[in-house]
């Protein structure tokens, strides 16, 4: 009887193919426009890709497949092509010498496929956009750091890069942020300091900074330091190095351009 048949409509198989990539558009050495369609896996076999082609902007079907029609999918050949290539054109009638309708060159167009079991059973749809008879664009673009014009350090950042095109690879820049101004500490010692907070007959300075001591300016005159760590200002008073007789400001920079301003009496 039929109900003892191990093959019934309930035990048919209902697994649906898996797609392994989305479709791929190329132009052959011709002009000829084809899709490269990664193989689609099954529990059984695909036995074939229902492929449709749409105008990008209309939605008007570009190529008159009949409905039902798919692309072999080459499942009798071993070792199974891990890709098929198929031509995206359709000779209109059954002749050899039949005209081949093809996609219209320069129009935006999207392949949509869908790969098939021998049950019937469908896959997830896979697309591609592309532009008939031209060659996609996979050239990489180069990046260009355009801030900051150096690794720094720079007490503030403000990352931009010049690229077009396609996706680059990916790529990395070194910069130092730096936002901590110099430390400046009165020396003490009577060869170096004589005086107090309250007003000095002489006043020397330690400066430390990370990123590097670049230089200072005391009353507005500028002195240029050899850009390390650690540096001094040594046996300040009136009518050295721009000290003046009573308040005096001394400004230290470090080289990413944060400052540290002190404040100090000359006796």
């Amino acid at each position: 009887m039929r109900a003892n048949f191990d093959y019934t409509a309930a035990a048919r198989d209902a697994v649906a193919p898996v797609q392994q990539g989305a479709p791929e558009h190329i132009v052959t050495n011709d002009g000829a426009d084809v899709l490269r369609v990664p193989a689609a896996t099954d529990d059984e076999a695909v036995y074939g890709y229902d492929v449709r082609v749409r105008d990008a902007v209309t939605g008007a079907e570009a190529l008159p497949i009949r409905a039902g029609a798919k692309v072999l999918a080459d499942f009798q050949i071993a070792p199974r092509p891990s890709v098929l290539e198929i031509p995206l054109a359709i000779r209109n009638g059954r002749q050899a010498d039949a005209p081949l309708l093809t996609l219209t060159k320069g129009t935006s167009y999207i392949a949509e496929v869908t790969a098939v079991d021998m049950y019937g059973n469908r896959s997830e749809k896979t697309s591609v956009a592309f532009i008939a008879g031209e060659v996609p664009d996979t050239t990489r673009p180069q990046v260009t750091l355009v801030s900051p014009a150096s690794a720094g350090p720079s007490k503030s950042i403000d990352i931009r890069v010049d690229a077009t095109g396609n996706i680059s690879k990916t790529s990395t820049f070194d910069v130092v942020v730096d936002a901590t101004a110099p430390t400046v500490t009165v020396k003490t010692g009577g060869s170096f300091t004589v005086g107090d907070a309250a007003g000095y007959d002489k006043v020397s300075f330690k400066l430390n900074d990370a990123g590097k001591v670049d230089r200072i300016a005391l009353n507005g005159v500028e002195k240029d330091l050899t850009n390390n760590a650690w540096s001094d200002l040594n046996f300040v008073k009136p009518g050295t190095f721009g000290g003046v007789k009573g308040e005096n400001t001394l400004l230290v920079y470090d080289v990413a351009g944060n400052v540290t301003t002190v404040e100090f009496v000359l006796r």
